[in-house]
This record gives structure tokens, sequence and C-alpha cells, in this order.
């Protein structure tokens, strides 16, 4: 016989299925041997609800399709195994709602038959296999698991009712629980996570005693169900850094079985608590905890997104390698990643932020070297390198040039008509202190805490860090 597995399904098909299974075949999309295509008219030309007559040989088809060719028995075997698994392939597409193929829920639906035990088990075993060889225990990982130990469940209810039917229900209610317990964790940190940024009027609520529930249970030990179960807890105390510390020691103890997904969403958000509540209230050590976690997403590759670098992304990591004094490697970084920016924005990107790089290394002639002659179409790099190269000149005493470019730059700011209102007054109250600090005189202590006044009243500054820098230096007589 050529395979019984093969001849019980298509048995099991009925002559509508047979006639669509053949135009499946003939597709070229889907097959382009035409070695299946005789196979099957050979096969299909017996009667194959009748074993009797399905019991012809393998040395016959051979003979029928390749003629005089010595019989090869590993190349036959071959080919009724690629037609096997063409057959898999149209019941997949054919029953699956989405019209997928290598749908192993679908197929298992279809195969729950006494008759086809041995492609029901091929499946199970099949799926398994390559869910294991994924290496990732997501919430997907668990939903699959809880199909497939649910239809192996029904399966054996039906033919066999063995005692080990149990263990299959038993793992399904398992990865249910898993699934249900992951999703939901994470439904609850994404919800906490817009109570920042949006007023809503729904809640997400967790049942009562919830998280120490799971703090006591054995789906802990899901990586998944672990890793929001950390960053449900940052998110409802993070005054506590020890809650940072336990999901950042978390994702560095090398939690293979995240999926990337999950594993980025993670670092993102430890990258908005260190931002957004740490350095935005003055705690610069975490700069440093900022940088590692970018060169970590670097690393493995985390941060392009839809072929690109996203421009945020390339201005925050910049920033932070400048806050840090980590020069050569920014330097090395831009180099390498404008190129992977948005076209539009690659060249702007490039010359302003090596000139950041090289103002914080106090390497101001190449910085004037930069921006001078560079017209921005972008408004935050055109007004910031326009400030840029003010401070430089400030820096070298270069009073001639600086005096030009705050006439030029601030008839720019009158007539950009696009700069907000709010915007136009923070550059037009930075270009009137670095007027009057550049006209102070040596010694002037008088002038200079009068200025120091002015700018402890402003609150409409751009760059109010810097100025303060340069009031501190004339205080002590730089």
């Amino acid at each position: 016989m050529p395979s019984k597995k093969l001849l019980t399904l298509l048995g099991t098909l009925s002559r509508p299925e047979l006639i669509r299974f053949e135009k499946y075949l003939q597709s070229p999309y889907f097959n382009e041997n035409e070695e299946l295509k005789s196979l099957y008219k050979l096969l299909i030309c017996k009667n194959l609800g009748d074993s009797e007559d399905a019991t012809f040989e393998k040395k016959k088809l051979w003979q029928q399709l390749y003629q005089n060719q010595p019989y090869n028995d590993g190349q036959m075997r071959r080919l009724l195994s690629e037609l096997t698994q063409h057959i898999l392939n149209f019941i997949s597409l054919e029953y699956s709602p989405k019209k997928t193929i290598h749908n192993p829920i679908t197929l298992l639906e279809f195969l729950k038959n006494e008759e086809l035990e041995v492609h029901f088990q091929g499946v199970v075993r099949q799926t398994e296999i390559s869910l294991k060889k994924s290496g990732v225990r997501n919430s997907n990982f668990y939903l699959q698991q809880y199909w497939i130990k649910e239809q192996c469940y029904q399966y054996t209810e039906k033919w066999e009712r063995k005692p080990g039917m149990f263990d299959d229900l038993t793992s399904a209610n398992y990865y249910l629980d898993c699934y249900y317990i992951s999703q939901k964790l994470k439904s609850y940190c994404n919800w906490l996570d817009y109570q920042k940024l949006f007023s809503v009027k729904s809640e997400i609520l967790l049942p009562f005693g919830f998280l120490d529930w799971i703090s006591n249970s054995a789906y802990l030990k899901e990586p998944t169900v672990k890793g929001y179960y950390l960053l449900s807890h940052l998110l409802i105390n993070p005054d506590e850094e020890s809650n940072y510390y336990n999901l950042k020691n978390f994702l560095n103890s090398k939690y293979t079985q995240l999926s990337s997904v999950d594993e980025k969403a993670f670092y993102i958000f430890l990258i908005n608590y260190c931002i957004d509540k740490k350095i935005n209230i003055g705690k610069k050590d975490f700069f440093l905890e900022l940088f590692t976690i970018y060169k970590i997403l670097l690393k493995n590759n985390q941060l392009i997104d839809n072929g690109f670098f996203p421009s945020q992304d390339y201005k925050t990591i910049t920033h932070v390698g400048i806050q840090v004094q980590e020069f050569a490697w920014t330097e090395a970084f831009i180099q390498e990643y404008t190129p992977k920016l948005p076209p539009e924005e690659r060249e702007n990107a490039l010359t302003y932020n090596l000139a950041k790089v090289y103002f914080a290394q106090q390497q101001y002639e190449k910085v004037i070297e930069q921006l001078r002659e560079v017209e921005y179409d972008n408004l935050t790099y055109a007004l910031g390198g326009k400030l840029m190269l003010l401070k430089t000149y400030y820096e070298l005493n270069e009073y001639l040039a600086l005096d030009s470019l705050l006439d030029s730059f601030r008839v720019y700011l009158r007539r950009n008509k696009v700069i907000s209102k709010e915007v136009r007054q923070q550059y037009l109250n930075v270009l009137r202190f670095i007027k009057k600090l550049s006209n102070v005189r040596p010694g002037d202590a008088a002038a200079v805490a009068k200025i120091e006044q002015q700018i402890a009243e402003c609150k409409n500054l751009a760059d109010k860090g810097w100025i303060v820098q340069k009031v501190e230096e004339l205080k002590k007589g730089g």
C-alpha cells in the first residue's frame, strides 16, 4: 500500500472536497510539483472508500509515474508525505474561519475522528514541537496550548475514555488560567499607565486579592505572568524604587521565554519610569539607568519600526549619551543610526546631534563648523541649532558674531508664523538674558544679582539650566 495514513485521510473527504482539493493542488500558489498532481490523479481514480480496492502497491504507482526509472523507495515516501501534508494544509485552509494554512485548531477539529487518530496525534505532536522550538511562553502560547489540550481531552473522552484524559483536562485548565492571568494583568497595567495621560471614566478592576493570590501560586513561574505581575507593582507604587529594580533584574536574568514584544514593552515601561518619575524631578543618576536600558534595546535590535529608527528614540538616546558623558559612544551611535532614520530627517539629524556632542565636549570650533551654514527644515532643529550656536559664541567670547546672531534670531522668531506664542516667548526670553549676560562688566556683582533675580522670576525660558550655570560662573568671577 502507498500509505494507509494517506488513503484514510483522502477517504474522509467528500466528493466536492476532493474536487476543491484538486483545484488547490493545481494552483502554483500552493503547489509547483507536477509529480504530486500526477500522483493524486492516480490515487483518486481508485475507490478510496473501499479499503480492498485501495490496496495497490507503491512500486506500481512508481512505474506509472516514472515508467522505466529504477524504483526509489525514499523518493516515493517523500512524495506521499508531501501529498499528505498538502491535504492537511487544504483542510486547514478550507475550514479555518480566517482561511489560514497550518491552523492546528482547525485541523484537530476535522481530525477528531477515530479512523484519523494517527493524523490527529501527528498534528498534536508537530504543533507542540513547534511551540516548544519557538522558546516563547506568552499569552498566544498559553492559548494555543489550551486549545490543543482541550482537543486532546475531547478526543480521548469521545473515543477512548482513558484515565490519562484527565491529564489533558487539567493541562487545558492550567494553560487557560495562564492566558487569562497574563492578559488580565497586561490590560490592568496598560490601564494604569493611561491614567497618567488621559482622564478616563472606564475602570479595569482586579478581583479582590488577585495580586496576593498570584504571588503564592504556581502561575508566577510563567515568565509573562511574572513580568506583568512585577510591572503592576511598579505602576501601583512608583515611589518604591525596589519595584523598578525587581522588574529590571527580572529582565536582565535572561528570560528567553518572553516574547520580543512583551520584553520590549517592559523595557519601554522602565524607560518611562526613569524619565517621568526620576529624571524629571531631578534624580540625574537615573540617566545612567536609562542609558543602560537603551543599550540593551539597541543590542537586541528592538527599536526599529517599519524599517526605520524612530526619531524620538534617536534624539533621546543622543541626549542621554551626552548626559552620562559617553561622548565617543554617542558619536558612534549617531554615525551608525542616522542612515536608519526616515530619509527626510537624516541630514538635519546628523549635523545637529553631532554639534550637541561637540558642544558638550567644549569643542566649540567643531560646533561652529557643523552649524554656521546650516538651514534646518525641521523647526525643532532650527530653534535648537540657532540657540546652540548662540551659546557657542558666548562661550568663545565672540561678541560681534553673538550680537549679529541675536538680531537675526529675534527677527526669525517674530516672522515665523508656525512657532507658537509660548515657544516664541521662551526663546525671546533666552535671547534677552544672553544679551544681558554678555554685557555684564567683570566684577559687577549688583548687575549679576539683578539678572539672577529676573531669571528666577521668569517662568517661560528656554534652556534655563544653561543660563543659570552662566550666572553662577559670573558670580564666581568667571
